[in-house]
């Protein structure tokens, strides 16, 4: 519209300027003397539009800003019982949840985890795995049924306590702009740098981070832009070694990392689940092959739980899921 404005003004300039001049009430020179002094003037003014512009779009994101700093927080993390020291038997008794609860995600979940066993967790996309996690930690909480941890319903726990007692390492690795030793440090903040390395050198990323410069003091960028995904989700799992939690929760851990790097790493994620409870989801399967339980997950129900020579035998679906993972580890 301002350009519009600005431009019908010096047409109607030029026919008024142009008739006064084949009339004789003005000559050519004074026609184009005052176009050009309007030329000046409508510049400061297409200025200011553009300051108006600027202002707007700020006063528009600090209105989503504000929206966000006036939502209501989390309740205190520290009420309730601090379940620690944490032995790990973990159930779930008739769980069902959805995002929105006219959309269940769960329907009826019902399996027992005991202390120090591995079990895994197998499914389609969108059939509930992750969400079984984040209603482990209580980033959610079920809208039928309850889940126990040694005993005690979480509901009662304090989820500040309960979530020190879980390592996660999620499918998509978050790193914070900052170091490598800043974001290690998330892990356990007490920790020495020796014991940091011994952290990346478990999960197969000491030998990157040494190749920079600055080693544990080396960027990583906002969300880990300076390094590849699989770096980044090395890290990830470096943090959860340094945290040493009694119960480890792995979402495609090395789905980010080529072959070679993955057989390192399984070797040392054995040793990790030696003395933890671990709940590992996995699309590799050869990840879950030696899992003491691997529950089958589709839309949200659980379909059956075995070992993986049991679960061939009697879960035609589970059977087509190990053949799918066999065809895409041979392309």
């Amino acid at each position: 519209s301002m350009t519009f404005l600005g431009n019908l003004g010096l047409v109607i300039l030029l026919m008024v300027g142009a008739a006064w001049c084949a009339g004789g009430s003005m000559s050519t020179g004074e026609l184009m003397r005052f176009i050009l002094l309007v030329g000046f003037l409508y510049e400061p003014i297409a200025r200011l539009h553009g300051v108006n512009q600027t202002l707007m779009n700020g006063l528009s994101a600090a209105k989503r800003v504000f929206a966000i700093l006036d939502e209501e927080g989390e309740e205190d993390l520290g009420s309730g019982r601090d379940p620690r020291p944490v032995r790990g038997h973990v159930v779930f008794e008739n769980v069902s949840f959805g995002y929105r609860p006219e959309q269940p995600v769960l329907h009826d979940i019902c399996f027992e985890v005991q202390p120090r066993q591995t079990v895994a967790f197998v499914g389609g996309t969108g059939s509930g795995k992750t969400t079984l996690f984040q209603l482990l930690a209580r980033f959610y909480d079920p809208q039928q049924g309850r889940i126990l941890l040694d005993g005690a319903p979480l509901t009662e726990l304090a989820k500040g306590p309960l979530r020190d007692s879980i390592a996660y390492v999620t499918q998509d690795a978050f790193l914070f702009a900052g170091t490598v030793r800043s974001n290690l440090l998330l892990g356990r903040a007490n920790a020495t740098d020796e014991e940091m390395w011994t952290a990346l050198r478990q999960a197969c990323a000491e030998d990157f981070v040494c190749e920079k410069p600055q080693g544990l003091d080396a960027e990583v960028g906002e969300r880990g832009v300076l390094l590849s995904g699989g770096e980044r989700q090395r890290i990830a799992m470096a943090r959860a070694f340094l945290k040493d939690a009694p119960i480890l929760l792995l979402d495609e851990a090395t789905s980010a990392v080529d072959n070679q790097s993955e057989h390192l790493i399984q070797q040392a994620l054995k040793a990790l689940q030696k003395d933890r409870t671990s709940l590992v989801i996995a699309h590799r399967l050869s990840t879950v092959i030696d899992a003491d339980v691997i529950h089958v997950l589709h839309s949200g129900r659980l379909l059956a739980r075995g070992t993986h020579g049991q679960l061939l035998r009697s879960c035609p679906y589970y059977a087509e899921l190990v053949a799918q993972a066999e065809r895409e580890t041979a392309a």
